[in-house]
């Protein structure tokens, strides 16, 4: 695969033509896509920060990426901007293809460094996955040189790439990990309040019943 250079994104109107204008761009939100993501363990802050970054939600976007002697290179598709063309305007469609694709490489990634689940540093690593536009080639022979770790990777010597667009894209995303962290997170504050809840109840009962005695 070429390296791109320059790149077009289009946008399926409803008639099946394509626009390049952005008034064209049919959007959803990060509600929408936490609601049509299947079972997985991965973040679905990771869904939402790429979709936001490679796309700002649009559903209906094709992009067409060019090498320098204006050869196309590669063209993804939908939301999270895979290689799939039936992703384009099918939300469910997007999330199963993207579910597979990034819990592929946050598993080889996982393999790489020696975890067994995911840490903020391998989710950067997924990002490059994704961003890289070759599979987790780039990633994974990185950590195995240098290890798992982020903020040294951002501390060395870098190339172009690395630098103005893989460390700006990995950090953005990381952010919407940061905001969406994964449902089983969240499930276990749940149930301490849950537990939490329940022993203020005894505490309370204890009492009364120790009222009732005392009088």
């Amino acid at each position: 695969m070429g390296t791109t250079a320059s790149s077009k994104s289009f946008y399926r109107r409803d008639n099946g033509s394509d626009s390049q204008n952005r008034s064209d761009a049919v959007t959803v939100g990060p509600d929408d896509i936490v609601s049509s993501l299947g079972s997985t363990f991965l973040a679905p802050g990771l869904f939402i920060g790429i979709a936001k970054r490679e796309t700002n939600f649009a559903v209906n976007e094709h992009d067409i990426d060019y090498d320098e002697g204006g050869n196309v290179v590669r063209h993804t598709y939908g939301i999270f901007q895979l290689d799939d063309p039936s992703d384009l305007g099918d939300l469910s469609a997007a999330c199963s293809d993207a579910i597979a694709t990034f819990e592929r490489y946050a598993n080889d990634v996982m393999s790489a460094a020696g975890l067994s689940s995911m840490t903020r540093d391998a989710y950067a690593y997924v990002c490059w996955a994704h961003n890289a536009g070759e599979g987790n080639g780039q990633a994974i022979d990185s950590i195995r040189a240098y290890g798992l770790d982020w903020e040294a990777l951002k501390s060395r010597q870098q190339n172009d790439y690395v630098r103005n667009r893989l460390i700006p894209y990995a950090e953005a995303v990381m952010s919407y990990v940061d905001q969406y962290p994964s449902s089983s997170d969240s499930g276990s504050s749940d149930s301490g309040s849950g537990d939490l809840g329940i022993l203020l109840l005894i505490a309370g009962a204890a009492l009364l019943l120790w009222q009732l005695v005392a009088t």
